[in-house]
């Protein structure tokens, strides 16, 4: 019986490095809140029109998702040694508070990272969104729409699907990042019958206090059977810098849209400035956005302003419970569109 027990601690002794190279997290976000939102008159971001319509209210208690997403994952990796790493990671969007359905997949990559950087393939979020993540100051909340002039105009460009993505070493605090997704079948019957293209590029720097960061995406479409190809370009400048009491911070998006002759048909930017203010366990964010659209075949320009308040207090690592508070404002020369509204919420990770 001795000896079989001895056998038993070997054989697991022996395994236990085998084992102990392969890392799966299991993680995930629920944020449940109340909303209340007011709109007036309407807005259509693909044509950038404002046009008269009436006042909507709309209440929702416990909302999921307000300040960030839903969320189940899955993230791993194994080391191969020689410094060689293989990660996956494997998100799905989540309605805690309801019955939807099925989830959808927000994220989905496996690669491989070393010296030489990390290579991912799959659904990823596009270097545009990743600028934004690592730069926006209140939670990127793209899912609460009163002052948010970027998912207002559809700047966020949020996520590829069949995507090759690499991203390079630091020097010096400076990174690269590409990201290449096509699609594209060809028939003899047609031109360019299908394709959905992105070629994507970035760079950033890190190094104390300062963090500086820009990405561009250009996505390059194809009707079925259609001479010409549709381009959308997105592309993003943001920086902030610590100063310890306080964090000032300033992007810019753009998004440009050009039919199959190429002319531009729609033309958007917004200019972000603000601060975040760190208290203890509360961090508090005020940032106020100009911003100007228009669909340029005959369109008429579009001006935004809009302002957000946000307030997150720690109760934990993992709790926080926060309030935000938004306005939105576009207007033409004879109609304005106006959205206010205030959230309060509990977050917790895991």
């Amino acid at each position: 019986m001795q000896k079989k027990l001895i056998v038993a601690a070997l054989a697991g002794l022996a395994a236990a490095p085998a084992f102990a190279q392969s890392n799966v997290t299991v993680y995930g976000v629920f944020d449940v809140g109340y909303t209340s939102q007011e709109t007036r008159n309407t807005f259509t971001a693909g044509t950038n029109a404002v046009s008269a319509g009436p006042k909507i209210e709309t209440t929702n208690t416990g909302l999921d998702g307000t300040l960030s997403g839903g969320r189940i994952g899955f993230r791993g990796n194994e080391d191969l040694g020689n410094g060689l790493k293989a990660n996956f990671v494997l998100e799905y969007g989540t309605n805690w508070s309801e019955n939807t359905g099925i989830p959808s997949t927000r994220l989905g990559w496996a690669g491989l990272s070393g010296g030489f950087g990390e290579v991912r393939v799959g659904r990823i979020q596009s270097l545009v969104k990743m600028v934004l993540d690592a730069h926006n100051p209140n939670e990127n909340s793209t899912n609460f729409a009163p002052g948010n002039l970027d998912a207002h105009l559809g700047l966020t460009d949020v996520r590829v699907s069949n995507a090759i993505t690499y991203l390079s070493p630091s020097f010096s605090g400076f990174d690269v990042r590409v990201q290449y997704a096509n699609t594209d079948t060809d028939n003899d019957a047609t031109i360019n019958s299908a394709k959905d293209e992105y070629v994507n590029f970035g760079v950033n720097y890190a190094n104390g206090p300062l963090a500086i960061a820009y990405a561009r995406n250009q996505q390059t479409t194809a009707a079925e059977g259609t001479a010409g190809e549709p381009e959308t370009t997105a592309q993003v400048l943001a920086a902030k810098y610590n100063l310890g009491v306080a964090v000032p911070f300033y992007s810019r998006t753009e998004r440009d849209v050009k039919n199959a002759a190429g002319t531009k048909t729609v033309d958007s930017s917004v200019d972000t400035i603000g601060v975040t203010v760190p208290m203890g366990n509360l961090k508090l964010v005020a940032q106020y956005a100009d911003g100007k659209s228009k669909a340029v075949n005959g369109g008429v320009k579009v001006d935004h302003k809009a302002m957000q308040l946000l307030g997150v207090y720690s109760l934990s690592k993992r709790t926080n419970v926060y309030a935000i508070y938004g306005d939105t404002e576009s207007k033409n020369t004879t109609t304005k569109f106006e959205q206010d509204g205030f959230a309060l919420g509990l977050r917790h990770s895991f």
